[in-house]
């Protein structure tokens, strides 16, 4: 068994060498765009995000290697697992091996298709060119070599753990699954919060190559092709109100308009993608925008390759992971050939009992009579319960003052809740509570509150965003900053 595990462990590491490199130059190039972007913004004068503290991180290599590892933990993983499995089908169809190779190389050539139905994506056509063939040419070659042996029911054995823990699972994947993981099985420790703050503050740079245009924060507008002044002063206007900020350079703009014999174009790369009046196109460029945005969207398929790959290609590569560690230990101390069942068994011991400690830490409440009596538990867990129903029922929270000394929690899921609690009330007091929760030492207590105070509707909160907007070294708090100052009615002008 050992001499099928290092192999095993050398192709997957590289699928995930070869996903890392192209994520890699994925975002830097992204990053790169994007801080031409922001400075061109900036130079006009407009307020940006990422700001000037965070933008010079969009030059560094760095940016884009850790914001790589979120590609290459979920496509890079889900495409090199495929690979290998695809190597061991036709390996196990020796005498009908042509036969299962053509259907394989349908399904291949369909996603490739796909991917570039909308013009060319060359990154995403890359993942799926250069990580798929040299996984699949190395897994058959040090994986499977030979003709193969009698199916026994080892293979089955080893397949069934990770199915019934995908399983046990799948139940708890509800709205607030990825939530609840970050709250009660990273943000309870140390080492937990680390792997969080590290996640959001590297996640954005990867997600901006997948937003289609209508997600972007910030959009580039080219209007030199407008030569009736009036016009162009009217639409420069309107379209500021949806972030679309002007810009001289006409290759830099996301999007371009043009017009013709008094039809309206909205261009991008060159080409017309949708056609209008500006007696259309002014009264209400929202639905014209929304159109312009699906329309331009390379990355849709993209987007759902990768979300698929982040529930099924991480978790496969966690567990084999953790089996590796098992059976290394294992081998220590007994033949290795006798490993590779206890190390599956403890894999199964350990998902089990994962599983349990994130159920069992998801303390409910379900009677508003206990709200007092649980803010003032001695566990925390049960609090951050109770902040969850005050928040989930669209209670006061003023109506339940044992809420003040949560303020001072050491817990940063507790403070997480209890901003989403105060974003929800409208009592004077507890506004003030929020904003004071902008001050947090904790960059995922501050974004809540940024967020929350954007649903107050509160005019009062635009002061004091803005002077932390220009502040801040978080990209993450900057983004959840801009998007409460746009709620609040906030929009952009250029400074002179």
């Amino acid at each position: 068994m050992r001499q099928t595990a290092l192999p095993a462990a050398l192709v997957i590491l590289l699928g995930l060498a070869t996903a890392q490199a192209i994520a890699s130059v994925h975002i830097h190039l992204s990053n790169l765009a994007l801080y031409e972007k922001m400075d061109a913004f900036r130079n006009a004068g407009y307020l940006i995000v990422p700001n000037a503290h965070v933008l010079p991180r969009l030059l560094e290599w760095k940016s884009a290697l850790f914001g790589g590892l979120f590609f290459t933990l979920s496509t890079g993983a889900f495409l090199t697992l495929l690979s290998i499995a695809a190597a061991w089908l036709l390996h196990r169809a020796q005498a009908r091996k042509k036969a299962l190779l053509i259907p394989l190389l349908t399904v291949w050539f369909a996603f490739l298709v796909v991917v570039n139905i909308r013009g060319l994506s060359l990154m995403p056509t890359l993942y799926l060119l250069l990580i798929p063939i040299p996984v699949f040419l190395a897994a058959s070659r040090w994986l499977f070599p030979g003709p193969p042996k009698k199916l026994s029911s080892g293979p089955l054995l080893h397949a069934l753990p990770p199915l019934f823990l995908a399983l046990l699972w799948a139940g708890q994947m509800s709205g607030s699954f990825f939530v609840d993981v970050r709250d009660y099985l990273l943000l309870s420790h140390k080492a937990g919060t680390k792997v969080s703050d590290f996640y959001y503050r590297y996640t954005l740079y990867p997600a901006e190559t997948l937003k289609p245009l209508d997600q972007k924060l910030l959009r580039a507008v080219y209007l030199g092709h407008i030569e009736n002044k009036p016009v162009s002063q009217a639409l420069q206007r309107e379209l500021i109100k949806f972030d679309y900020l002007p810009v001289d350079n006409e290759n830099m703009a996301e999007l371009v308009l043009r017009e013709r014999n008094n039809e309206l174009d909205l261009e991008q790369g060159g080409a017309t993608i949708l056609r209008t009046t500006l007696r259309q196109f002014l009264p209400s460029p929202a639905p014209w925008l929304a159109a312009f945005s699906k329309e331009t969207d390379r990355q849709s398929f993209f987007r759902k390759v990768t979300f698929v790959s982040l529930l099924i290609g991480l978790p496969m590569l966690i567990y084999l992971l953790l089996y590796g560690i098992f059976f290394s230990l294992l081998s220590l101390v007994r033949p290795s050939a006798k490993s590779s069942v206890p190390a599956t068994l403890l894999c199964l011991v350990a998902g089990i009992a994962l599983f349990l400690l994130f159920f069992l830490s998801r303390a409910a409440i379900h009677d508003d009579k206990d709200i007092n009596r649980a803010l003032q538990s001695g566990d925390w867990r049960t609090r951050v319960a109770a902040l969850k129903f005050i928040h989930g029922k669209g209670l006061e929270a003023a109506d339940y003052p044992a809420y003040k000394a949560l303020m001072a929690s050491p817990f940063i899921p507790e403070k997480y809740w209890l901003a989403h609690t105060l974003g929800a009330s409208r009592h004077p007091d507890t506004f003030k509570d929020l904003l004071s929760l902008l001050d947090d030492t904790h960059p995922t207590v501050v974004s809540a509150a940024f967020q929350d105070l954007g649903k107050r509707k509160n005019p009062a909160a635009m002061r004091p965003i803005l002077a932390r907007i220009t502040t801040s070294t978080d990209w993450y708090n900057q983004w959840n900053a801009y998007r409460a100052l746009r709620a609040l009615g906030w929009k952009q002008s250029p400074s002179p």
